[in-house]
């Protein structure tokens, strides 16, 4: 299923792949975070039982998920700048990304900073000095980074965040590429030369400079070598969808991509299975071992996505009710679904289920509850649906 129909990228015909991707990398990062009760990392809210499997999927889909999210977030927006002017654009991305990140930041982090707090006592003096807490002191450590106000104040909106700016910072490079002859001989080499499997992993090398020039020296989750490493796939997604050559060449390449992909994330698996990679994460250098992580870690996020992409051109480029319900959905289901698990794992964490019972419940509850809150309140009032995205 990869006639040339079905890869060319056209103004008439809708990317349905790239909403189901969209909405599937939702569905899977609901998962994710609903098994975060169950590894060995991340929230205090744990349930009492572990499993290094569950560490390995975790470690697994944090290989490729945001790179995903932020590649299909690039590839759409190559055939939103054929509808929109570039204001346009920037106010249409604002009312998208910044009003629900607005909203969800005052309506929930304050929700999701009492159930993440350790003390008892958070509440003594009453929820609205809670409330006003919450956002004092993180005024009061003020950092003026993307990380400090994104993800401090957002939590999990740091992504909506995130693309907002990328979006806006891309905006002058897409314009170029679409409008200029120079920008246009661009895209005409860059297909010219992805006609490959070779030619297509060399796409990497920026990623993997990106790493081995940033990650030592900024570590940290949301810092400047996150922010660009990301920037590339957003970038990368528009580039992606800018030829119909580098998609034909991308799906007729798959399988040996999919070869290097498994490859390089087994590589990973069994330097984590022998204590490498926390050390190296823990202790980042220029050495050649941290480097080479860096290397396996790049290539196999971008093997991977190119696998991921082209299966959604193969099996994915139909629409039907149940895309068209999950796209208007995925933005406020997104918003709403990590403080929903986080209430449900505060309540299962109690009943000392095993993992596979405790990830069900987890997941079931927390879908229920989330579902409802986008059934019942959301998708129902006009000021909500503005609020949300939806508008």
């Amino acid at each position: 299923m990869h006639a040339a129909c079905e890869v060319t990228p056209c103004a008439t015909k809708r990317r349905y792949e790239l909403d189901w991707l969209r909405a599937l990398a939702v569905l899977v990062v609901f998962l994710y975070h609903s098994a975060r009760f169950f590894n060995g990392q991340y929230w205090d809210i744990r349930n009492t039982g572990r499993n290094a499997w569950v560490d390995l999927g975790a470690g697994f889909v944090g290989l490729w998920l945001i790179p995903l999210f932020f590649l299909v977030s690039g590839a759409a927006t190559r055939f939103t700048l054929e509808r929109h002017l570039p204001g346009e654009y920037v106010r249409r991305r604002f009312r998208r990304l910044i009003l629900p990140f607005i909203f969800g930041t005052l309506l929930l982090s304050p929700l999701q900073a009492l159930l993440l707090s350790p003390s008892p006592r958070s509440l003594e003096n009453g929820w609205l000095e809670f409330y006003a807490d919450f956002f004092a002191a993180r005024l009061h450590i003020a950092q003026w980074s993307l990380a400090w106000l994104f993800e401090g104040f957002g939590y999990h909106l740091w992504f909506l965040g995130f693309l907002f700016v990328f979006s806006v910072l891309s905006l002058p490079v897409f314009a170029a590429l679409r409008n200029t002859g120079a920008g246009r001989n661009i895209i005409d080499w860059l297909a010219g030369r992805s006609d490959s499997f070779w030619k297509l992993l060399l796409w990497s090398v920026p990623l993997v400079i990106v790493q081995c020039a940033l990650r030592a020296g900024f570590p940290e989750y949301l810092g400047p070598a996150d922010f660009f490493f990301w920037l590339l796939f957003f970038l990368y997604g528009y580039l992606l969808y800018a030829d119909p050559r580098i998609l034909h060449a991308m799906v007729e390449q798959r399988r040996g991509i999919l070869i290097v992909a498994v490859a390089c994330f087994l590589a990973l698996a069994i330097a984590r299975y022998l204590g490498l990679v926390g050390v190296w994460q823990q202790h980042p250098s220029y050495s050649p071992g941290f480097l080479l992580f860096l290397v396996l870690w790049s290539l196999g996020a971008w093997t991977w996505l190119l696998y991921i992409l082209s299966q959604g051109i193969r099996l994915l480029s139909f629409g039907n009710a149940t895309i068209r319900y999950a796209t208007a959905a995925v933005l406020p289901f997104y918003v709403f679904h990590q403080p929903a698990v986080m209430v449900v794992g505060l309540l299962v964490a109690g009943w000392n289920l095993n993992v596979t019972a405790g990830w069900v419940c987890v997941s079931a509850l927390s879908m229920a509850l989330t579902l409802g809150i986008y059934e019942g309140v959301i998708r129902r009032m006009r000021p909500t649906k503005v609020a949300f995205g939806m508008g």
